[in-house]
């Protein structure tokens, strides 16, 4: 029986990336619901393309993901002092 829901996994393919690999995270200027995604892959920088349920949900994403990107930043440069050191 087919589901009704528009759930992540339905018909959509899935990856998964190291923080360190993604380069930029923004929200669409022509469509305000979708964001885009630019990541390090074989030493190629690919672009994906999302849509969110809505503006606002797009907007958190890219905040969550900007956050994760800025803390693994962080914990580089405390890691590089520290080898310093």
């Amino acid at each position: 029986m087919p589901s009704d829901s528009k759930g992540m996994l339905s018909g959509g393919r899935t990856s998964s990336f190291h923080i360190s690999n993604v380069h930029a995270c923004k929200v669409s200027r022509r469509a305000p619901s979708s964001f885009k995604l630019l990541v390090q892959k074989d030493r190629v920088d690919k672009r994906y393309d999302f849509e969110a349920d809505s503006p606002k949900a797009a907007a958190e994403i890219v905040a969550h993901v900007r956050l994760l990107m800025a803390q693994y930043d962080e914990e580089q440069r405390a890691r590089d002092r520290k080898s310093v050191v």
